[in-house]
């Protein structure tokens, strides 16, 4: 599609990301563009492993690094920031397909927050918490384990990386089970109301 230009025409936000370098370091495989079609690839193999929405899961893929077209070309390789700067490009195009609002909405995330479980070692507990809530985790765990799958998919979609194990994964996931033992219950029959309920169950999950 590049080749012939129907991606500038169809997928502007995608066309961006070609020629937009990373850090050889961690992106053996530079291009920016390039990374994303791995990532692709890799979700979609992922995908196919578990029970989940795998389409969202591989659009989700597609967008999770818009942002680093918007990024300071001074800056470059170097991408900070580029997780909200993800966030602009992504609806654009959400709106312009017209895609499920799902699909959308496991999109955003991911832009905004795959970093933080690249780093889920170095959060903070109530970091972690919040992060949950955000997600939303106590009503919507596949979508959080959606996305998942995507920052695995991230770790893989790299030159010589696509064998490559993922840890934070399992470690979010142990995480969001020693949370989930919180009771609710115990705290409403301990006497606490309204937002005091869900300050007490924040409080629990953090000392989890």
């Amino acid at each position: 599609m590049r080749q012939i230009g129907a991606l500038a025409v169809l997928f502007p936000e995608l066309d961006a990301l070609y020629g937009v370098p990373n850090p050889a370091k961690f992106h053996p495989e530079i291009d920016s563009f390039v990374h994303a079609m791995m990532v692709l690839q890799q979700a979609t193999l992922l995908s196919e492993q578990v029970d989940c929405h795998k389409s969202a899961v591989r659009f989700a893929a597609i967008c999770h690094d818009l942002g680093k077209a918007k990024t300071p070309k001074s800056n470059w390789p170097h991408h900070h920031g580029h997780e909200k700067l993800g966030m602009t490009p992504t609806r654009n195009l959400c709106k312009r397909l017209k895609v499920p609002s799902y699909y959308q909405q496991l999109a955003e995330l991911t832009c905004e927050y795959h970093t933080h479980i690249h780093k889920i070692f170095e959060l903070r507990p109530e970091t972690v918490v919040k992060l949950f809530n955000t997600f939303d985790v106590w009503r919507k765990p596949l979508r959080f384990m959606e996305f998942l799958l995507v920052c695995f998919a991230d770790t893989r979609g790299r030159k010589g990386f696509e064998q490559s194990q993922y840890p934070q994964q399992e470690f979010a996931l142990a995480l969001y089970q020693a949370a989930l033992k919180v009771d609710i219950q115990s705290i409403i029959a301990a006497g606490f109301e309204n937002k005091a309920i869900r300050d007490q169950l924040n409080r629990g999950r953090i000392l989890q």
